[in-house]
């Protein structure tokens, strides 16, 4: 009977901290991808990648990405440009499979978690009956 209890309340506490873990990782990569920015450094002068995740998708009427090098005139900023979106296309790949990854195991943690704590929430250690005399 003792053994029951005890194994019912490590799998809530495991269930818990599992959905706590879920919990930081969305916030921490969420956070990370909305507040740090990606650059490159070209020729002793430090230019922004695009966002990890752009901020046009999370607020209607914000500017997506970077200007675009369409503008660019000259062939010598020509090239700047094709030299800049060579250099930071792995960088960009890098941290948005890093987030995206975060974001994904994050939410299955506290899927995982919360599937244990509604499963258990009604459920009672079994406890053997003891015949009266």
């Amino acid at each position: 009977m003792r053994h029951a209890d005890e194994m019912h309340t490590q799998r809530m506490r495991w269930a818990r901290v599992a959905v706590v873990l879920g919990c930081l990782l969305l916030l921490l990569c969420f956070g990370t991808a909305t507040e740090t920015s990606i650059s490159v450094r070209e020729a002793g002068r430090s230019y922004a990648c695009a966002d990890v995740i752009d901020p046009g998708d999370l607020v209607s009427g914000t500017p997506a990405g970077p200007p675009s090098t369409a503008a660019v005139r000259t062939p010598a900023e020509r090239r700047l440009g094709v030299r800049l979106s060579e250099a930071c296309a792995p960088l960009e790949q890098r941290a948005q499979l890093l987030t995206w990854s975060g974001l994904a195991l994050g939410g299955l943690l506290v899927l995982a978690g919360w599937s244990a704590l509604r499963d258990e929430e009604g459920s009672e250690p079994v406890r053997e009956l003891q015949p009266s005399h």
